[in-house]
């Protein structure tokens, strides 16, 4: 069984790490020069795993900013010759298709509320892998 798509819960408030997560969300916070939610991506790819469905709530947008381009961005690293910071961005993950899904509000709180609201990216799957938005994991790429 080949394995090919990953939900990736990002919905909380992160309350275990308030104030923090009052203006930075849980997945996005730094390990390194990285947010976490990197860690499992970049794991998932070396296990062959390129489909990622993030489940996040409708204020979180900090995840879709880091992994589109930034053309803005690019052309200031460009214009100041700072060529091998774009080579660093330009290559966040060009082999990973995201799909995003929200969660508001007014759904149940859960753990398994995101495996319903993502159920129609999920359906044709024979297995995926899920995952909290905020796990520091470290190896999956082993288990393959």
């Amino acid at each position: 069984m080949i394995i090919k798509k990953a939900l990736i819960a990002a919905a909380g408030y992160g309350n275990r790490m308030l104030p923090v997560t009052k203006a930075v969300q849980k997945e996005m916070l730094p390990v390194l020069n990285r947010p976490v939610i990197d860690y499992i991506v970049e794991d998932c790819l070396k296990a062959g795993i390129n489909e990622f469905v993030i489940v996040a709530n409708s204020s979180d947008n900090q995840m879709h900013s880091f992994y589109e381009e930034d053309e803005k961005l690019n052309t200031y690293l460009r214009t100041f010759n700072k060529l091998d910071i774009l080579e660093r961005i330009s290559r966040l993950h060009t082999n990973a298709h995201f799909s995003y899904v929200v969660q508001t509000p007014q759904d149940p709180y859960g753990t398994t509320t995101p495996l319903k609201l993502a159920k129609e990216h999920l359906e044709n799957e024979d297995a995926f892998l899920v995952f909290m938005g905020d796990d520091f994991i470290l190896g999956l790429a082993q288990l393959s």
